[in-house]
């Protein structure tokens, strides 16, 4: 799961709308190297955070955040279950 930081749109990394993009020719002279953009599907930004929703309370949390809920309840990822 990413939020966008512009729109706070939540989606699955699969939803991206994305953009391959050339370089220009690589360092070595071996040909292009390209990269791919990634933008959010509501407002086109390109800034993201990952995370995941939680099993109790549906709220989208970052990755690495603890959460509290229903009286300082530990909530829990849905990729736990």
């Amino acid at each position: 799961m990413v939020k966008c930081l512009s729109c706070e749109y939540t989606f699955d990394d699969c939803e991206l709308n994305s953009k391959r993009v050339s370089l220009g020719d690589d360092a070595w002279g071996g040909g292009p190297s390209y990269i791919t953009e990634y933008y959010c599907p509501n407002c086109g930004h390109d800034e993201f955070e990952d995370g995941y929703f939680c099993y109790l309370c549906d709220e989208f949390i970052e990755n690495g955040e603890f959460h509290f809920c229903e009286g300082d309840r530990l909530c829990q990822s849905t990729e736990d279950f």
